[in-house]
């Protein structure tokens, strides 16, 4: 069963996304390494849609995006190498929502107005639906820990160094 990845921000404003739980013994390959995971929704085009019902049922992969105003959006990868299909479903983590109507990052972000009506517009396009993943997408999508990190390297000691 594969780990679970997150990457987030903690504020609004932040530059770069981070990884969640990150271990002191580790470091992310690169300062924006983890923003290839969120950036892989902002060009996503699919190779074809079809009905739900349809899409492979092997090695399902869960990959859920949250925004700060408390948008949910849940997928599922199925299939194999050069076969991957996403079913996705749209809803609002209320607790989310609540927090920043009042004001939690709020100004640092533009939302829809009505997150609940967005959610409920997207998961209206979206019920019944598999999309079939180009492989870019697929790998972007089906990340590991490893994609982004990597054990931090020990200073070479002075001892050796000379």
């Amino acid at each position: 069963m594969p780990s679970c990845v997150t990457v987030e921000k903690a504020a609004p404003g932040d530059a770069h996304y981070a990884v969640k739980g990150l271990p002191s013994s580790h470091e992310l390959k690169s300062e924006g390494a983890a923003d290839a995971l969120p950036r892989a929704l902002d060009t996503a085009q699919f190779d074809d849609v079809g009905p739900a019902a349809e899409a492979p049922k092997t090695d399902p992969v869960a990959v859920t995006f949250k925004t700060f105003d408390g948008l949910v959006l849940s997928m599922t990868v199925t299939g194999t190498k050069g076969d991957y299909w996403l079913v996705a479903k749209a809803s609002v983590d209320e607790a989310a929502r609540d927090a920043f109507a009042k004001g939690e990052g709020s100004a640092a972000v533009p939302a829809s107005g009505d997150v609940d009506k967005e959610a409920q517009d997207l998961d209206k396009r979206l019920s019944g639906w598999a999309y079939k993943l180009p492989q870019y997408l697929a790998d972007d999508l089906l990340v590991t820990r490893s994609t982004f990190v990597t054990p931090k390297t020990q200073p070479e000691s002075k001892s050796k160094a000379k």
